[in-house]
């Protein structure tokens, strides 16, 4: 089977591809093979796609992938595979048999912590993680480490801002500290999916059903209104019922991530649905549907 680095090496892709995994990377693949013409099944070990994405943008997400040929099996990991590359049969731990010309491994990886030596230097490690504190420093003072060897959240965007908050607290006379509440995040699936802030089932946890509000816009797009497509934009906003507080923002649609980048500056300043309602929507666009929900 291959890792996502080994696909940009392919000259060529086989008829059928299996992807395993639920996340950013295999979703991505998939709607990648499937625009290429290959035919992809995904193997999910779970119960839906996209963890930690609010899940009925993501299960909008799986049921747009279904409609361009993609397939799932949920509940389902590989225990076996056997042949050679181009003529592989993939035993699941369901014992069901799927032939294919390759897989894809997406499940998703470790840092990378072999011959750093950190024993050597004393360095804590647990799992695999570098342990720091909220500087950004390792349990020996002088050593800080940034990026996905924390393995919190790994993302290249957080690792670039904690690089960024480093070197303005050690070399800018800048002291600062990194905020993780609000981390935007996107896939670059067909559509995008991208959200920011709490999705409904964390928002739920936190303040109580009956105390938060759930705005929808569920529509077809201007740019698909003349053709045949059946793609469409589904937009989400979450409030918090008392103070109007948007709590979280999300979308699936073309340019999500572009959208959602924006809305990100607009719930880290706090907010409201009514600073949304005031706005003057820019006509005709995907965005304005964010500022005339009712």
């Amino acid at each position: 089977g291959w890792v996502s680095d080994q696909l940009f090496l392919q000259d060529s892709f086989p008829e059928k591809v299996i992807v395993i995994g639920a996340g950013f990377i295999a979703c991505e693949f998939s709607c990648i093979f499937n625009g290429l013409g290959v035919q992809v099944l995904q193997l999910v070990r779970g119960t839906n796609l996209l963890r930690g994405f609010d899940y009925e943008l993501s299960s909008s997400l799986q049921h747009a992938m279904e409609k361009k040929g993609i397939e799932f099996r949920f509940g389902e990991r590989p225990s076996a595979i056997e042949g050679e590359l181009g003529n592989l049969k993939l035993t699941s731990n369901l014992k069901e048999t799927y032939q294919c010309g390759g897989v894809l491994f997406a499940t998703g990886r470790a840092p990378y912590l072999e011959n750093l030596n950190l024993e050597a230097a004393g360095v804590e490690v647990l799992d695999r993680r570098i342990q720091v504190n909220s500087n950004l420093a390792t349990n020996v003072p002088h050593i800080f480490a940034v990026g996905d060897v924390t393995d919190r959240i790994n993302l290249t965007p957080v690792a670039i801002e904690e690089g960024r908050a480093f070197a303005d607290s050690v070399f800018g006379n800048r002291p600062r500290k990194v905020n993780y509440d609000l981390v935007a995040s996107a896939v670059f699936s067909q559509p995008e999916l991208a959200g920011v802030g709490l999705c409904e089932r964390e928002a739920i946890e936190l303040y109580g059903e009956d105390c938060i509000k759930i705005y929808r816009s569920n529509f077809k797009p201007m740019s698909k209104a003349l053709s045949a497509s059946e793609i469409r934009c589904f937009l989400k906003l979450i409030v918090e019922r008392n103070s109007e507080k948007i709590l979280g923002c999300h979308m699936l649609g073309e340019n999500a991530a572009e959208i959602i980048q924006m809305a990100a500056i607009s719930i880290g300043m706090g907010a409201s649905k009514e600073d949304f309602d005031r706005t003057m929507a820019l006509h005709p666009t995907i965005a304005e549907e964010f500022v005339t929900m009712a």
